[in-house]
């Protein structure tokens, strides 16, 4: 014996009549025909009857779109190359696209920001010798030029070979109205038992006037000089190294007559120099080096440094 739902009142061959029809009950709890429902909606249940309604999905239309939520479910469209999607009450969906670090850096040396609570800026790199300055609170900082103080490096030199005389020529000038002070470091055996001297400018007159004290193991002398250079210290074969520094003139010419001190180590004595030139100075384009006797042995190290102003 087989079954055939035919067999009954309102059977499916009298009920169904076009393709994608199906069968559901109706109140009475007959079979009834259910037309197919309308392209891409789906079979949806009201609780009471089965209906045909929109599948509920978001209607995306782009490449990239994705679903959110309110009270129904919306379409997000995608936004701008490298933004990414944040969460944000305040929204109506609760997402949002915004900026991110992919997209406001733009620039090799950029550095990130905020320019207000949660907002993110882009701060560019400065020009070569500048630092991060802060501006105060609620202002962006900047890079700015380097302030007083500071120790810049205006030349560095090692003796290939030996040499009675280095010439340090600056370019662009050390002015006073950039630097306070030039100081020097120079590490210079030497071929011969004498003295290390320093002229600047070109001035070979005797306008060089310096005290100068020397000390070894057991005695001590004192000296004063006007001549047509600096007497740095004396020199040797073993050891001979020299620091000190040269003032350079004020700005408003209160002080112009460059004044000059040096330390020297050689050996077992010590000496310390000290004076001003009598000539003004404003500028410095020439600081020479030079031994009164022998040569700066190959590999003598000589080094000048800036010291800016405020």
């Amino acid at each position: 014996m087989s079954f055939s739902g035919n067999q009954y009142p309102n059977f499916a061959d009298k009920v169904i009549t076009t393709r994608g029809d199906i069968i559901r009950g109706d109140s009475s709890g007959e079979r009834e025909r259910y037309g197919i429902g309308a392209a891409n909606t789906v079979l949806t249940s009201d609780g009471t009857d089965p209906a045909w309604a929109a599948h509920g999905g978001v209607p995306t239309t782009t490449k990239g779109d994705i679903s959110g939520f309110s009270t129904t479910q919306a379409r997000i469209p995608i936004s701008t190359n490298n933004y990414s999607l944040l969460a944000d009450s305040a929204q109506t969906l609760g997402l949002k696209w915004a900026a991110s670090s992919t997209s406001t850096l733009t620039t090799t040396g950029d550095l990130l920001a905020a320019s207000a609570a949660n907002t993110l800026t882009r701060i560019a790199g400065g020009a070569s010798g500048e630092v991060l300055t802060g501006n105060g609170a609620g202002v962006l900082p900047t890079f700015q030029a380097a302030g007083g103080g500071a120790w810049e490096l205006l030349d560095s030199t090692e003796l290939g070979s030996s040499a009675s005389s280095y010439t340090f020529t600056p370019s662009p000038v050390i002015t006073n109205s950039s630097y306070q002070a030039v100081a020097f470091l120079i590490t210079a055996p030497c071929s011969a038992s004498g003295y290390l001297t320093m002229t600047v400018n070109g001035i070979t007159d005797t306008a060089y006037n310096s005290s100068w004290q020397n000390y070894d193991d057991t005695t001590g002398s004192y000296s004063w000089l006007l001549a047509s250079s600096w007497r740095l210290g004396k020199i040797s074969s073993p050891i001979c190294s020299f620091t000190g520094y040269l003032q350079i003139g004020d700005a408003d010419e209160t002080l112009n007559r460059m004044p000059m001190k040096c330390s020297a180590v050689m050996a077992n004595e010590t000496s310390f120099s000290g004076g001003a030139l009598n000539t003004d100075i404003d500028d410095i384009d020439e600081i020479k080096i030079e031994t009164s006797t022998g040569t700066m042995n190959a590999g003598s190290t000589i080094a000048f440094y800036g010291i800016k102003r405020t």
